[in-house]
């Protein structure tokens, strides 16, 4: 027991922890492992990320994510177009559902535009015209089946990524589009070819933070996403969000066992209280949250906004001997690291009973110089 009359010395002690310290028989993946600490550490009163290093490229497009597929409707016939899994930049999106629309029909055209963010699909024959169906639910393998997330109010598909929301947009023509790449080369859509233009700033790279779990010494809380205002009765809920983060992450929630079951398929859903609202908070969700940089191939993080994120126990904690992760986004989606290796320093703060300054002490002969 902690006895509070004793003199204690405050020391830290940093902690080296890789995601290939963890045993992959029982943790496959390095977006969530359990590790076993070099000593059983006593009397620790706080724990702090000091840094951390996260892979640059995250498969942000995925089956798991369920964004790679978008319905077209071209001059009458119906296609479902699908691109590969991983991270892409808008120009290499860009050229990803050029592709495969040029495979269905070779009229078919894709534009990104630098300076607005959107993406602009052309027909090359005046004559053709062409639906984009952003509002159709599409199935995807190996997803739990009550969990789609075209019900969320965002991330909901591969056409949210792009700048779509969810309806059918139709082509038309009689406006021309000046279109500024990346590279300052302009390109000229005529007013006379049928165009659909994304109404909203793409997405596609992705998430701006990623939120570290550190099981049982979480230390921030979270509000609840996709939460929608329903004070009055409602008939029609089928757009509105129906995730509870809560359920997921919390570890005070009373569902917390059941969803730990089914695991990260379920994402923790429920059904929305039709004749209250759906705004929510989690106490104590997460350890750390850490910004995402995308401009360097290994994002060496040092950042104030997690440094002053830690977890502190009064009275101290007597033993702590392992820690378990999961690296998630703010939904509960854990991140896709396809097994790429983390890296991070953990800091101990400590507490070691101060000797007697009274107290005389002999070194062994077998350290006398």
């Amino acid at each position: 027991m902690f006895q509070e009359n004793k003199n204690y010395l405050f020391e830290r002690k940093n902690v080296s922890i890789h995601s290939q310290d963890r045993d992959i028989t029982k943790w496959p993946n390095s977006n969530e492992f359990e590790v076993r600490l070099p000593i059983q550490y006593k009397k620790v009163s706080s724990i702090q990320l000091v840094s951390i290093q996260l892979p640059k490229k995250t498969h942000i497009i995925s089956n798991y994510n369920q964004n790679t597929k978008m319905n077209v409707d071209i001059c009458g016939n119906n296609y479902t177009i699908e691109i590969d899994d991983g991270y892409y930049t808008p120009e290499q999106m860009t050229i990803a559902i050029d592709t495969k629309l040029k495979e269905r029909d070779s009229g078919m055209n894709v534009h990104y535009n630098d300076i607005n963010t959107s993406f602009y699909f052309s027909h090359a024959n005046t004559d053709a015209s062409f639906n984009i169906n952003a509002s159709k639910v599409l199935s995807y393998s190996n997803i739990f089946p009550n969990n789609n997330v075209h019900q969320y109010t965002f991330n909901w598909g591969l056409p949210f990524y792009l700048g779509f929301d969810k309806k059918i947009y139709s082509s038309t023509s009689e406006t021309s589009h000046t279109i500024i790449g990346s590279d300052n080369s302009k390109t000229t859509i005529p007013d006379t070819l049928q165009v659909i233009k994304t109404p909203n700033p793409s997405q596609i790279l992705g998430e701006q933070d990623i939120y570290l779990e550190l099981e049982h010494y979480n230390s921030i809380d979270e509000i609840e996403p996709y939460s929608v205002d329903i004070n009055n009765d409602i008939t029609d809920i089928s757009n509105l969000s129906c995730v509870a983060l809560a359920s997921l992450r919390g570890e005070r929630s009373g569902n917390y066992k059941h969803i730990e079951t089914n695991n990260i398929t379920l994402r923790g859903k429920k059904c929305l209280n039709k004749t209250s609202n759906d705004y929510n908070g989690v106490y104590n969700s997460s350890f750390a949250k850490i910004p995402i940089s995308i401009e360097i191939g290994s994002t060496v993080l040092h950042d104030s906004s997690f440094f002053t994120s830690y977890y502190y126990s009064e009275p101290p904690l007597e033993k702590l001997s392992k820690f378990k992760f999961k690296f998630r986004y703010h939904d509960g989606r854990l991140v896709d690291f396809k097994n790429y290796p983390v890296s991070m320093t953990i800091q101990l703060g400590i507490l070691r009973e101060e000797h007697d300054k009274k107290n005389t002490y002999r070194m062994s002969n077998t350290f006398a110089l």
